[in-house]
């Protein structure tokens, strides 16, 4: 806005000097008489003495201009001109009339898939500007520990380390705030302190996997604050009473039954595999969440970011109001993407995104026939068992990535779920599967040769 009253004032500035040289013009040729301004209006001020105070106006207005524009970040844009709009075409130059082209100019970034105006179009010879995009991310703590690998810090900070380089990149053109998961970690918790309520383990996954990130982004220049953070939850929600919720290493189906009768544990299939599972109610207010405005709304959280927001850790830590209004913790463990797709909502994100192990949403999954999705509506997924019925720990965050977007209120917000490793190639739309309100026939298929979509 202030940009726009400059130039505003910029081309004042410029009309008027255009006048004063049309009565200076005037004045020299005769076609005036006795317009010389009186004493008493302009006392000792001659014609050419306000053509030159006007100029003097117009340039430092213009150069504050450009030192403005020249403060604002900048990054190579790509701007499109058809064969109609081009100068060959206009002039009536047939043979000069190249095919469409591409023209490098200076403006804020974007991604191929965001180079869209206002109304949802491209326009002819307009540049395909989109604004910093809000980003929740929210990496899987499975994601964190390879299947087959041994759950340490050395392995988790390896794997954070990975993430971390394009953490920091969306960081410098967008507002990320990264929350994650927990299950390995907290169930790892809970063999060593089997004494220890689920509220307080969580609370110790997050100061855990907050300080992997925390020291992860760091090494890359990226300092990130970690937020322990309380999510209120119904103590009489439904989850309490059919657990789903995974946590813990993967046992075979011997090993998860003979654990289960020992320890009072609810065991079900992962996969191939078998892990504990816990209550996960629905997290229904996240008490922090002004703490992680605040962040972004500060001059830290503007993108490029000096500091990046954790929180939601793990889902959070569940806690309820008792009778006497005092905050109790509870022995459960909320889905941390159920939780991220809330707090994304609440921060009007324009991007959800869920990293995992496993990439995006696939068609018969491990078979010869295998396809990955590469857009799809919600309502295609719930009409099919991909959305439906999912096994193990996908279904959640399908789930997730389905009620950010019905719950959102702009049509042009989307999920997207995707491999860790694949992050920089997420939001390109070149990996992974991207959850939206529109997609023409429900759902495009991944060619996986070159990563295009196809109907």
């Amino acid at each position: 806005l202030a940009l726009s009253a400059e130039l505003a004032v910029a081309r004042h500035a410029v009309f008027l000097c255009l006048i004063a040289l049309a009565l200076v013009s005037s004045v020299s040729r005769g076609n005036i008489i006795n317009s010389q301004p009186s004493s008493a209006t302009h006392p000792g001020v001659s014609v050419e003495k306000m053509v030159e105070s006007t100029m003097s106006t117009a340039k430092r207005t213009s150069a504050k201009v450009e030192a403005t524009a020249n403060k604002r970040p900048r990054t190579e844009a790509t701007l499109l001109h058809s064969p109609v709009d081009s100068d060959a075409t206009s002039s009536g130059d047939e043979h000069a009339s190249p095919k469409t082209v591409e023209k490098k100019v200076w403006g804020k970034a974007y991604f191929a898939h965001e180079a869209i105006n206002e109304a949802g179009s491209h326009r002819k010879g307009e540049i395909a500007f989109a604004k910093p995009l809000r980003l929740v991310v929210a990496v899987g703590g499975n994601a964190l520990q390879r299947r087959g690998e041994k759950l340490s810090m050395e392995n988790q900070l390896k794997a954070a380390m990975e993430a971390a380089p394009t953490l920091r990149m969306l960081a410098q053109q967008h507002q990320v705030v990264l929350t994650h998961g927990n299950g390995p970690q907290v169930g790892a918790l809970a063999l060593e302190r089997k004494t220890a309520t689920f509220d307080c383990l969580g609370a110790e996954s997050q100061g855990q996997i907050g300080l992997i990130f925390a020291q992860a982004l760091g090494t890359v220049g990226m300092p990130a604050a970690p937020i322990v953070t309380q999510v209120r939850v119904d103590s009489s929600d439904p989850a309490f009473s059919n657990p789903a919720k995974y946590v813990g290493p993967i046992y075979t189906q011997d090993e998860a039954e003979a654990l289960a009768a020992k320890n009072g544990w609810v065991v079900k299939a992962d996969g191939a595999h078998y892990r504990r599972v816990v209550p996960s109610p629905q997290p229904l207010e996240i008490l922090q969440l002004e703490a992680v405005r605040a962040l972004l709304d500060a001059e830290c959280g503007a993108p490029p970011m000096s500091l990046m927001p954790i929180a939601c850790g793990g889902g959070g830590v569940p806690v309820r109001y008792d009778e006497t209004g005092a905050l109790r913790g509870v022995e459960a463990v909320i889905d941390k993407d159920n939780c991220g797709a809330l707090l994304a909502n609440e921060l009007d994100a324009d991007v959800f995104i869920i990293l995992t192990d496993g990439g995006g949403i696939w068609e018969n999954f491990g078979k010869p026939n295998a396809r990955e999705m590469c857009e799809v509506t919600p309502e295609y997924l719930l009409s099919s068992k991909t959305g439906k019925e999912f096994p193990g720990s996908m279904g959640p965050k399908i789930q997730a990535a389905i009620n950010f977007v019905q719950r959102a209120t702009r049509s042009e917000v989307y999920a997207a779920i995707g491999d860790l490793r694949d992050t920089p190639r997420i939001l390109p739309n070149a990996a992974g599967t991207l959850i939206k309100k529109h997609v023409e026939g429900g759902v495009k298929w991944r060619i996986p040769a070159d990563g295009v979509a196809a109907a």
